[in-house]
C-alpha cells in the first residue's frame, strides 16, 4: 500500500483503502529515510520477475493502473 500510495504514485492504487489507512501509509514513508526507502524498492523490484531490466520510478506511466 504505501510502497504503491507513496512511492510509485501508481494512479489508482488507492480506492478501496479507508483514509486511515491511507493516512497511517503516508506517515510510514515519511518517517523513512532516502536510504530505507532505496532499500525497500531494491527489495520489491528484486522479486519480480524481469527484474534484470531494473523497474525505475521516474517511469510510472508505465505501470498499471491500479483496479
Amino acid at each position: 500500500m504505501a510502497f504503491d500510495l507513496f512511492i510509485l504514485k501508481r494512479p489508482g492504487a488507492d480506492p478501496s483503502c479507508s483514509q486511515d489507512t491511507i493516512t497511517r501509509a503516508r506517515a510510514h514513508v515519511d518517517n523513512m529515510s532516502n536510504s530505507e526507502r532505496d532499500q525497500l524498492v531494491h527489495t520489491l523490484i528484486n522479486g519480480l520477475p524481469g527484474a534484470e531490466e531494473r523497474l525505475m520510478t521516474s517511469n510510472r506511466e508505465a505501470l498499471p493502473t491500479a483496479r
